[in-house]
């Protein structure tokens, strides 16, 4: 019997249903709340869980700025506040990546006196809340006169970061021979033409595995962007979406302007550019180096 034949076999198919209907089955938790975002964000009302009726007046905010008829509010330009969001996590992960790579590099290779406490150190720093570093940040802050500055958010963002940055990228620098960097420094390579031609492109799981954590944490950030950027201009949208649901919800002046799909609806454009950049960078975790040269 070829493996054509046996592939059709009625009871190989019978399998691959079952799987297929567990999948399905296992997938509609995740599947279900991500639909009904979806269809919120353009539902002309929503009573309870059930969306009603369909329309795009829930996006006109990506037109013209919010505003809560008779109560004076006005909200800034999505788009201003969009890039303000991307500049912080972009930044951010540019940042952490190229420091984590170098010190973990560092970290993996380089045998120096009291290496053993440092890795330790960033360990116990990252057991700690950032929130419970806030008052320190904010005195180092200020002593830089960054209050206001989206790099205040930055680079604390990005210390914040580097503790769990640093163990990855030694985890995965860990996992390379000794002899590809020494084959590559005898052929008359440098040390940092090895670490870029090189060991780089080995790791390029574990800097893209870096790239989305740090990426999600900086898009996600609150707490910094209310203590150092308190400014309208310097929202982010973690901010934009707060301030809107607590005038839909618990503000004076809720129900006038701003309704639950139009909330979903920004919801919605707040994940776009994490799933976006998620499917860019997710082909690079699937890559395995082979034979240390290049990744398939």
């Amino acid at each position: 019997m070829t493996e054509i034949e046996y592939e059709l076999m009625p009871s190989k198919k019978k399998h691959r249903m079952i799987i297929y209907i567990a999948l399905i089955l296992l997938s509609l938790p995740i599947i279900i709340p991500y639909a009904w975002l979806v269809i919120g964000a353009f539902a002309t009302d929503l009573r309870g869980v059930i969306p009603t009726g369909l329309t795009l007046s829930n996006w006109k905010f990506l037109i013209e700025p919010i505003q809560v008829p008779g109560a004076g509010v006005k909200y800034p330009d999505i788009w201003l506040v969009t890039f303000n969001t991307l500049f912080i996590a972009a930044a951010t992960t540019i940042l952490t990546v190229f420091l984590s790579a170098f010190g973990g590099y560092a970290l993996s290779r380089v045998k120096f006196a009291g290496r053993g406490l440092f890795l330790a150190l960033t360990m116990v720093l990252r057991a700690f809340p950032g929130i419970a570093l806030l008052v320190a940040l904010f005195y180092v802050i200020n002593m830089f006169r960054l209050y206001g500055n989206p790099w205040s958010v930055i680079l604390s963002k990005t210390a914040l970061m580097l503790p769990l940055g640093l163990w990855v990228m030694k985890g995965f620098f860990d996992t390379i021979s000794w002899e590809i960097e020494m084959a590559a420094l005898v052929d008359g390579l440098s040390r940092i033409k090895t670490f870029f031609k090189i060991m780089l492109p080995l790791v390029r799981p574990g800097l893209a595995a870096l790239s989305i954590l740090a990426f999600i944490y900086g898009w996600s950030e609150y707490i910094l962007v209310v203590v150092f950027l308190p400014t309208e201009k310097s929202w982010t949208l973690t901010m934009y979406l707060q301030r809107l649901a607590y005038q839909a919800f618990a503000g004076e002046v809720s129900v006038a302007g701003i309704t639950r799909p139009m909330i979903i609806a920004v919801g919605l454009w707040y994940m776009i550019p994490i799933i976006l950049f998620f499917i860019f960078a997710q082909k690079y975790l699937l890559r395995v180096a082979v034979g240390g040269v290049k990744g398939v």
